[in-house]
Parts: C-alpha cells; structure tokens; sequence
C-alpha cells in the first residue's frame, strides 16, 4: 500500500462549480458554511475540497462544518467502503477524539493504514480495541504495534491479544523458513496446535486476511544480525561486557513492533536485555519466546527490577510452576500478587516457611501467613493430634 501522501482525490465533476478558484470567493465562503441544498455525501465531498482551499478562513470555515455534519450522516458515509480514503484520514484527524465515529471509520477496509496509525494514538479505549484486534494492518503494518504501545489505553486484554497473535505469526513463518542451525529452536513447541486469534473483518474481507498472512508481510520480513538471534558463551566479564555494550547499540534504536519480534526470537542475551524493556509489550513478549529457559524463568522470577505484570504471568503460568525454585521465589518477590503468594505458600518446606516468616522483605500478610502455616504444622505433629 502506497503511503497517504501519493494517494490522488479529484473532484466530482458536478460539484466543480461551487469549487475552485474559478468560483467566486462569496459563493465558495457560502459553500462552506454548508448551505447549499446537496445529498449528504456530495455535501461532504464540496466540504472536504474547501477544507483545502488556500483561502484559509474558507478551509477552516468548511473543516468545521464537515466535522459538525450530524451524527447519523457521518456514520453512513465514513462506514462505507467506497469513501474516499483522504476523506476519512481528514475525519478522523479532524472529528474530537472522544467521537465513536473513529470506532467507523477504523471499522472501514477502505481507510488507509496511515489514518489506522493515527488513529492508534488516540485516547479511546473502544477505538485501540478495534485496531489491536485487526490481523491485517497489524502485519502490513508493524508501525501500529509501535504507536500502540505507547497509548495508556491499551490494556492487558489488548496486549495479550495483540502478542498471541504476533506470537502465532511468528511460529507461522518459521515453519516455513527453517532456523539455521546456529540457532536452535523448540520444535514441539512450533508444532503444537495453534489457537486462533479473533480479529476484525468486514464482509469480503477474508480473502484479504488470507493473503495478507500467507504473503512476505512487513512483519515476516523483518531480520537481525546473527549475533542477536545466537545463545553466546563468554569466557570472562570483558568479553560479556563488550557483548551487552554490542547488543544493546543494536537493540535500543529499534522500534516496538522489532523489538517484540526480536523477543520472540532472539538469543538469550537479546532476551536479557529485552526483559528490562520499559515498554510492557516488549517485556512481556520475552515471556512468549519458545527459546526461554527454565533458568531465565528463575531468574525473572527473583528480580525485583521487572514489572509487576512479569511476576504475575509467570506466578499464573502451571508449567513454570512446577519448579520449586520459581515457586519459592515468587513467594519472596513482594511484587507477585498477594493471592498467587499465598497459594503457593502451601507448597513451600518448613525451613523456606520460617525464613519467610522473619522475613522484613516481603509483604506482612505473607510473613503472617508463613507463621499460620508453620503453627498449623506444628499443631498437627504432636501426639494425639488430629490428622
């Protein structure tokens, strides 16, 4: 798709006469106060041809009758696919942030990804819902990833939404392309049944997703050097310095949208760095990698230096769980959820419990419910006890 500012509009030729330069300035300023008897949708095309015009009070003056056009008109008009797509980009940069008519024209095929990419900035929860939940701009246009990043709107069910699917996408195209060897990849992993991932359509827009997906998108295109995707092993602390120094060059100019990609797929030490992202979506996908280990795993889950949302998807996750080590770990990180510690107090030993229980590091209700375990043991080891 061709960028916004290459993409042509021509006016009606039956609206010509209350355009142009030819037309009177009065019978221009007329038209675009909106008071000339026309259909809807030819009003809105004389509007947006005046809202350009070099006069400026005429282009400001047609700029806010075009935005102030009732409600229901709007509607019909932005939602139809065959509107020109420089009139919905000049909608949606025009219309107050909080109308639902950007719901509209996000929902409209016919809208550029330009208009899509601007739009993913704007504070409207209902409005980053329907744009995280399109697969097809998402891949032809990583740059969505990264404006939506940055929005405090997005929330936990987008961001999972959006990393499920990049997450698929990714195992996806490397069945396809088969890792070199210096890499090497979980391939149980890649082949487990994927889950499908709802998105946004329109009528006759299948066909579109389809090829989208199974076509070289924007996101399967993007590579990296070697030396991020490799697990390196370093013989002195100079050498892994030089590394991390290397790496995070490489890594730090990156947008999300590669970042995130890189998570999914990188080295160990990319992943290393990844982890400590600021950005939530970047961090998070680390956890989504089919290359973490169980040692990574430990590791974040003693670090009082990741996110709270980190602790937790690891604190929620039964496979990783498993492990003694991360479960006792999470118990003593004060930022796992209060409710995860205290379930899996259950599973600690006795030793673990009395440390927790002296413990000024963690939360009191955790230290307190170390004591209850530990006196409830105590209870039923004496004789006579009920068991």
């Amino acid at each position: 798709m061709s960028s916004l500012s290459q993409v042509k509009y021509s006016t009606p030729d039956h609206l010509s006469r209350f355009v142009g330069e030819q037309v009177p300035r009065d019978a221009r300023l007329m038209a675009a106060r909106g008071m000339l008897p026309l259909p809807p949708a030819d009003l809105l095309h004389t509007l947006f041809v005046l809202s350009r015009d070099p006069d400026q009070e005429i282009a400001n003056t047609a700029s806010q009758s075009l935005v102030r056009m009732p409600e229901n008109i709007l509607k019909t008009i932005l939602g139809d696919k065959q509107t020109h797509p420089l009139i919905l980009d000049f909608a949606a940069r025009n219309l107050d942030s909080a109308s639902p008519l950007h719901d509209v024209i996000a929902l409209n095929p016919g809208a550029h990804d330009d208009t899509i990419v601007f739009q993913a900035s704007l504070l409207r929860k209902e409005l980053v819902d329907i744009i995280s939940q399109n697969q097809t701009r998402i891949l032809r246009r990583p740059d969505i990833v990264d404006v939506l990043a940055e929005n405090m709107m997005m929330g936990q069910a987008q961001l999972e939404r959006i990393l499920k699917f990049l997450e698929l996408e990714e195992k996806r195209a490397a069945k396809k392309a088969p890792v070199k060897p210096a890499v090497e990849v979980d391939i149980e992993e890649l082949e487990e049944e994927e889950e499908e991932v709802s998105a946004v359509t329109e009528p006759g827009e299948d066909e579109e997703v389809a090829a989208v997906t199974d076509a070289a998108s924007a996101w399967s295109r993007m590579t990296f050097d070697q030396d991020l995707l490799t697990d390196h092993k370093t013989e002195t602390e100079e050498e892994e310095e030089d590394l991390e120094t290397n790496l995070y060059k490489k890594i730090g100019s990156m947008p999300v949208s590669k970042k995130i990609k890189l998570a999914l797929m990188g080295g160990a030490q990319a992943r290393s760095i990844l982890i400590k992202d600021s950005n939530k979506m970047v961090s998070a996908s680390v956890l989504k990698s089919p290359r973490i280990t169980e040692s990574e795993i430990e590791g974040i889950s003693r670090s009082k230096a990741v996110s709270d949302e980190l602790i937790r998807m690891i604190s929620g996750n039964r496979e990783w769980t498993k492990s003694y080590q991360v479960k006792l770990n999470l118990v003593q990180n004060p930022k796992c959820p209060l409710s995860e510690s205290m379930r899996l107090m259950n599973h600690l030993r006795d030793k673990d419990l009395r440390d927790l229980a002296r413990s000024r590091n963690i939360p009191s209700q955790v230290a307190a419910q170390a004591k209850r375990l530990l006196a409830r043991k105590e209870e039923k080891s004496k004789p006579g006890a009920k068991r």
